[in-house]
């Protein structure tokens, strides 16, 4: 691997409020952006996780009931969690969406 291309591993130690704040923050960023080709059906994010600490055993509940506001454009998202060996499978948890009307220019 070259030097320039090194990442830093850092452990960090997530707390429900910051999984769900970080949810919030990457749906925000994606619903922000500008689409190409429409008008679409529908617009489906999926936010990857692999942070060993975000377990979906812990988190599913606490994902799978809050409620994501303030979308403009995702129809549909999903949290997806890396290999789960209890589950033997990789969990999906299907989010809650509340859309808010088109903002008018």
């Amino acid at each position: 691997m070259r030097a320039d291309r090194l990442e830093e591993h850092v452990y960090r130690d997530w707390r429900p409020v910051e999984v769900l704040d970080a949810v919030r923050e990457r749906l925000k960023e994606k619903d922000s952006k500008t689409l190409h080709g429409g008008p679409f059906d529908e617009i489906v994010v999926v936010i990857h996780t692999d942070e060993p600490v975000i377990s979906p055993r812990e988190y599913e509940s606490v994902l799978r009931y809050d409620i994501f506001c303030g979308l403009h454009q995702i129809t549909v998202a999903y949290v997806f969690f890396s290999y789960d060996p209890e589950q033997q499978g990789y969990p999906l948890v299907s989010l809650q969406l509340e859309r808010s009307p088109p903002v008018s220019s």
